[in-house]
């Protein structure tokens, strides 16, 4: 279980199943983890589903917004967190809660991990990202054996949370696979 979350919580985080926490004594071998659970423990027999919260760890992360307007308008966050190793995390699935909502499922795989773990938040819809071709600006020219073409994007960004972010925005210049083709960017203003 691994629960981000921008301000510190002591209630239960809510799941699908039901979920109680236990006292445990953890135990860190050279290859694994091991969590001996303290207390006694009595799963009803009926139909639902029963989880055991056996450890949960508060750690500070950088929030990292992404968007490629190009492909995709919608702006995707990310939690980084720095000095992951001393967690002693297991590779498998992470169940991912965010701000006490869960938010999906991930895998865990520390085999292609460096210094920072990234792990994947889903898209914030609260982050509005707009690209639109500004026609105006979108010309076609021929003057003899060569023609023209002059086209602008704009793309703009509103931020409806009351905090400041971190957005990576990345475009598309075009690239020409033809040596005939000569393409030129022009000055590109507040970006």
């Amino acid at each position: 279980l691994l629960v981000i979350s921008e301000q510190p919580t002591t209630e239960a985080i809510y799941s699908p199943t039901y979920s109680q926490p236990v006292d445990v004594t953890k135990q860190v071998n050279v290859v694994s983890a091991e969590f001996e659970i303290d207390e006694k423990f009595s799963v009803p027999s009926d139909e639902r589903n029963y989880t055991v919260k056996i450890e949960e760890i508060e750690k500070k992360v950088f929030y990292q917004y992404y968007c490629a307007p190009r492909f995709n308008t919608d702006v995707f966050l990310t939690a980084q967190m720095t000095d992951w190793e001393s967690l002693s995390l297991l590779e498998g699935q992470a169940n991912i809660f965010f701000e006490g909502t869960f938010v999906g499922t991930s895998l865990l795989d520390a085999k292609f991990v460096g210094d920072t773990l990234d792990i994947s938040l889903g898209r914030d819809k609260r982050i509005v990202v707009d690209r639109v071709k500004e026609k105006e600006y979108s010309k076609y020219k021929v003057v003899g054996n060569e023609a023209s073409k002059s086209v602008k994007w704009l793309i703009s960004v509103k931020n409806n949370k009351d905090v400041p972010i971190n957005l990576i925005l990345e475009d598309q210049f075009p690239l020409a696979s033809d040596s005939r083709i000569h393409i030129e960017t022009d000055e590109v203003q507040n970006a």
